[in-house]
């Protein structure tokens, strides 16, 4: 019985030990992009590499936008399988950040989550519209499937202020034209009937 009780008792041991060796380590990053002008796009790169153990990831990526007419965020897996090399995302979401234009704060300082996208890919991508100008933040999440760790690329778009045709104009133009020619022959004949 005690024969057998040691070898429970070590197989336990050894079991803790070789968990320990291959638990999840965590990483995180922050990324400062700075302005990203309308009519542009901003691409930056990522590796999650933490030796031989899975790694879980959350990094952010800091930016600001200008007036734009919307904005495109994407994340895309960069695998290289010979290397040992290749993560899934977790999540991709869009913040705005708070009065002091940092990650986190409560108050007046508090960020916005304005977008969201999840679910276990090996790229996320997602659009928004038009977003008042200020510091913004993406949110990356996920964890490396490769025994070496692994690699991503991203990018923030953000595409410029939709500027009417001289075609519209025109069109706008004649329209009002004949709204105030409609309204000032209405009113002429309302004057003449309440003479009568």
């Amino acid at each position: 019985m005690q024969k057998i009780l040691k070898q429970v008792i070590c197989g336990v041991a050894v079991s803790a030990v070789c968990a320990s060796a291959y638990a999840a380590s965590s990483s995180s990053e922050t990324i400062d992009l700075g302005l990203v002008a309308a009519g542009t796009t901003k691409s930056f790169n990522r590796a999650v590499v933490d030796g031989a153990k899975p790694i879980t990831f959350s990094d952010f990526i800091m930016f600001e936008l200008p007036s734009n007419g919307g904005s495109a965020y994407s994340v895309v897996d960069f695998p290289i399988p010979a290397l040992g090399v290749g993560l899934t995302f977790a999540s991709l979401a869009l913040f705005s950040a708070g009065a002091d234009g940092q990650v986190g704060g409560s108050g007046a300082n508090a960020d916005t989550l304005i977008k969201q996208v999840g679910g276990n890919a090996g790229s996320l991508s997602f659009n928004v519209g038009i977003q008042p100008p200020g510091k913004m933040y993406m949110f990356v999440s996920g964890f490396t499937t490769g025994t070496n760790g692994g690699l991503y690329n991203g990018s923030v778009a953000v595409f410029p202020v939709p500027v009417p045709e001289p075609e519209t104009w025109a069109m706008m133009l004649i329209g009002a034209g004949l709204v105030g020619f409609r309204l000032r022959t209405r009113s002429k004949k309302v004057s003449a009937h309440r003479l009568v």
